[in-house]
């Protein structure tokens, strides 16, 4: 009488799905009749081959990838492999893996039954490419076809190309395009004498008007048949209607130019407010006026050496113009006090920065202006006014205006003192370097100055 074990030996050996077991190394102790086919073996002597030998790299990769996850508490897995025989297609297994353990919690024996998906595969390769078919014939759907001969007469065309034309494809057969539109063509046969049997397609856009006053474009893809000889034979051309996409074009283009123009009059607006605001300086202390001319030219021309973009020259720019606004909060005896300032005098004078913010903190500049001016007077380590800011702390732009302003400042007449010279206000600066002052700004300042730049070409 056949055992249970016998008759689910037989189950097994006789299965369809490829089955083997393996040693924890690897080694194949048993394998059915599917498994023996699958990899070709022989029906005996396939003891104590290697897994290694019936997979290739990347199937005995994700073999070992999946047995890393096998552990007493997960003891399943599954991987995917591609066997290939001699003389026959290359076939895709999916394996259900799982490993037994002894009483010490090491494996025992590993488990593999594999299933040929190649089928499945293939399946779905096939939907996929149903799929992009049918996405092309919906695209297709509203494309224009039409086969010309050089001369422009139309050979065939479409249903969607009739239509377009507003008519039926027999409407047009056997017509010139110059019969259908009234204009000239010259453009397009110069177009096609170009096509070659080495380049024998071309794009072209194209505009039509129509009996209703509407002009409607196209893209066309014209593409040359060419005879043994390589004459020119005919024109097969595919055309999709693109008079939506061009209109949001040109509405996009009419947007992006009120824009431009929104932003150049803001922009103008901006200036003028910086020219009041100067000028509102200048009526009180006219030499704070004439300093921050000048502190503007220099600022700008340092900011554009150390390569910052139009944006960030202009905030410096608008910024160093009305640097010193704060000073029409200042008594004008102090600004144009003769002698030297006391220090109740200097504190007072030194609230101009805080000043500054303050006048301008609420109107809503596209750049960091009121920041800016209020830390022109701040230095590097700390020693500035009026927060004692120190390092990165301090925005680039206020770096740039402060070394300017320093510059200017020392090489003009002050109520209090002559002209010091740039050759000296430059020595201040270098040797306050990385101090008081930002060593790239000091040094784009002090090659401007050697290439000859001039405070006196400001006015």
């Amino acid at each position: 009488m056949t055992s249970e074990y016998e008759i689910l030996r037989e189950i097994v050996e006789e299965s369809l799905n490829p089955i083997c077991r393996l040693t924890p190394d690897g080694t194949v102790i048993f394998a059915n009749k599917a498994f023996r086919t699958t990899f070709n073996l022989p029906s005996t002597c396939f003891l104590g081959l290697e897994l290694r030998d019936l997979l290739d790299a990347e199937s005995l990769a994700a073999f070992e990838e999946g047995c890393k996850q096998l552990t007493s508490l997960t003891h399943s897995a599954s991987f995917k492999t591609r066997v290939s025989r001699q003389g026959r297609d290359t076939c895709h297994y999916h394996w259900h893996i799982q490993k037994t353990f002894n009483h010490e919690g090491n494996t025992a024996e590993i488990y593999c039954i594999g299933k040929n998906i190649t089928d499945l595969l293939k399946a779905q390769e096939e939907l996929k490419a149903e799929k992009n078919r049918l996405r092309c014939i919906e695209e297709v759907k509203s494309a224009f076809f039409l086969r010309l001969s050089p001369d422009l007469t139309i050979l065939s065309c479409n249903r969607a190309y009739a239509k377009y034309l507003e008519g039926k494809p027999e409407d047009f057969i056997g017509k010139k395009l110059e019969e259908i539109r009234d204009r000239d063509f010259t453009f397009l046969r110069r177009a096609f004498a170009r096509l070659t049997p080495e380049s024998p397609s071309v794009f072209r856009e194209n505009s039509a008007d129509f009996k209703n006053g509407e002009t409607k474009w196209q893209l066309f893809n014209d593409t040359g048949i060419f005879d043994e000889s390589g004459k020119l034979h005919e024109i097969q051309s595919i055309a999709w209607d693109i008079t939506e996409l061009k209109r949001a074009r040109e509405a996009e283009e009419k947007k992006e130019a009120q824009l431009k123009n929104s932003i150049d009059k803001l922009h103008k607006t901006f200036s003028q407010t910086i020219d009041v605001l100067a000028t509102a300086v200048e009526s009180k202390d006219p030499y704070t006026a004439g300093h921050q001319r000048r502190t503007a030219y220099l600022s700008a021309a340092i900011a554009r050496r150390m390569g910052l973009s139009f944006e960030r020259r202009r905030c410096v720019a608008l910024a160093a113009a009305i640097h010193d606004l704060g000073k029409l909060c200042v008594p004008s005896e102090l600004l144009s006090k003769p002698g030297v300032l006391r220090k109740l005098e200097m504190d007072l004078v030194k609230t101009h920065a805080e000043e500054g913010y303050k006048i301008l903190q609420k109107v809503d500049f596209p750049w960091r202006i009121p920041e800016t001016i209020r830390q022109h007077h701040e230095r590097l380590d700390g020693s500035g006014y009026p927060r004692g800011l120190s390092g990165d702390e301090i925005l680039p732009e206020a770096r740039i205006i402060a070394v300017a302003d320093v510059v200017e400042a020392m090489a003009s007449h002050q109520p209090y003192r002559e002209a010091l010279g740039i050759g000296a206000a430059l020595e201040f600066v270098q040797a306050k370097a990385g101090k008081l002052f930002d060593n790239s700004v000091v040094e784009a300042c002090r090659e401007l100055f050697e290439e000859g730049f001039s405070l006196d070409n400001c006015n």
